[in-house]
């Protein structure tokens, strides 16, 4: 049985902090393993397949982020290693009118729509504190929100990005009711969000 997530604007308390990321699915079944590549399609001039080895050679940087899931926890500091959603939309070229990107998962219609600004702050993530990023986790590919975003706007075994100009909103965005997904700012305060992103 699926659980009622809970509505993001009711978030009105902060965050309990967990020493490990948890395995959270509510959108489906335990996948297969899934393939190590990503689709670009949409309002790009260079629409294509990009595999771990395309991927790596855009950039293999790390981001620490803050990771907030609505359910009420938060793991800090996780410590993500890929390459900048940014990147790849720079290296496909992104058509003027284009307004958002689509994140799709490779194994059903699980997806997660952001502006394009937003999207560009997260990362396409093969490592997860040391190590690749596990399966249960999303692995071999996950797409990792920037850390102002809710945990559900991210996708697990990621498998295309689409680029348009209409909000496409996914599961759990229609779940949760909450399009955006914005961390409320009490909650990015009490991890020090903005005191390390002024630095």
């Amino acid at each position: 049985m699926i659980a009622t997530a809970p509505k993001a604007q009711q978030v009105d308390r902060l965050q309990r902090t967990v020493g490990t990321l948890p395995v959270v699915h509510l959108e489906a079944a335990e996948p297969p393993p899934a393939p190590a590549w990503i689709e670009v399609t949409g309002m790009v001039e260079r629409p294509g397949r990009l595999d771990l080895d395309d991927l790596r050679a855009m950039g293999d940087r790390f981001m620490i982020a803050d990771h907030h899931c609505i359910w009420g926890w938060s793991k800090p500091r996780c410590r993500w290693r890929g390459v900048m959603l940014g990147t790849v939309l720079d290296h496909v070229g992104v058509l003027p009118g284009a307004r958002y990107a689509t994140v799709r998962c490779h194994h059903s219609e699980y997806a997660s729509c952001m502006e394009l600004a937003d999207a560009r702050g997260g990362m396409l993530a093969w490592g997860l504190d040391g190590a690749p990023v596990p399966a249960a986790h999303g692995g071999p590919l996950r797409f990792q929100n920037p850390e102002w975003l809710w945990g559900y706007k991210g996708v697990k075994w990621a498998g295309a990005v689409v680029v348009g100009d209409e909000p496409t909103p996914g599961f759990w965005e229609q779940l949760v009711g909450d399009a955006e997904g914005r961390v409320p700012q009490p909650v990015l305060d009490q991890f020090g969000y903005w005191k390390r992103s002024r630095r």
